[in-house]
């Protein structure tokens, strides 16, 4: 399955949250297009021609494809459904028909919430969540097994790994290779040998 990420305003995300679908503003387009191709749609609507976002929309995403929505503050896990076209509503008043503002929609079965810090800490979703587009699409295959793996893997913090730098520094590196070659003299052949295969080691660096 796929995963792809969704940003929306605030205002749009609480109507979706609430009545469990997705939508793109597409004013242009005023038809059913779940029939048509997309070279066919691409042909007929400019519009259309070099879309990505409306490629992945319409086209790429899947049923069971998986979803992170966001407002830019709150992330919420989706499980995508089908695409669907809003047909256009009868005005009882003036006998006309009126369309509906978000016409193109795809379901979705909301999961859970996310944290949003913790999604963008994880570093193979780093160019997911800074693209710039409002869909964009996660680069491999994913599960949500393999999701919440990468959600549960413990991220290495920066200050920890400049502070094992300086422990390790020049003078330590020096003070370890002479225990090693005091080591190589060691009347024990045990120790000789592993003396030898850790300096052998550090040597090929």
């Amino acid at each position: 399955m796929q995963l792809f990420r969704f940003r929306t305003s605030a205002e749009l995300l609480d109507e979706f949250l609430q009545e469990n679908y997705i939508s793109i503003d597409l004013p242009w387009l005023k038809e059913d297009v779940e029939y048509i191709a997309w070279e066919q749609l691409c042909a007929s609507y400019k519009q259309a021609d070099g879309n990505a976002e409306l490629r992945f929309f319409l086209y790429e995403m899947q049923d069971e494809d998986l979803l992170i929505a966001t407002d830019g503050e709150r992330a919420y896990l989706g499980d995508l459904g089908d695409y669907y076209f809003v047909e256009p509503m009868l005005d009882e008043q003036t006998a006309n028909h009126k369309l509906p503002p978000r016409l193109h929609r795809r379901g979705v079965t909301w999961l859970k919430p996310l944290e949003l810090d913790a999604i963008m800490a994880v570093k193979p979703l780093e160019p997911l969540m800074a693209a710039q587009q409002s869909i964009a699409k996660f680069t491999a295959s994913v599960s949500l097994e393999s999701f919440e793996k990468m959600l549960n893997e413990p991220t290495v913090d920066s200050s920890d790994a400049v502070a094992e730098t300086i422990v390790v520094d020049a003078e330590t590196i020096k003070e370890a290779i002479e225990i090693l070659k005091q080591a190589l003299r060691s009347n024990d052949a045990d120790r000789r040998e592993r003396a030898a295969i850790a300096l052998l080691a550090y040597a090929k660096k």
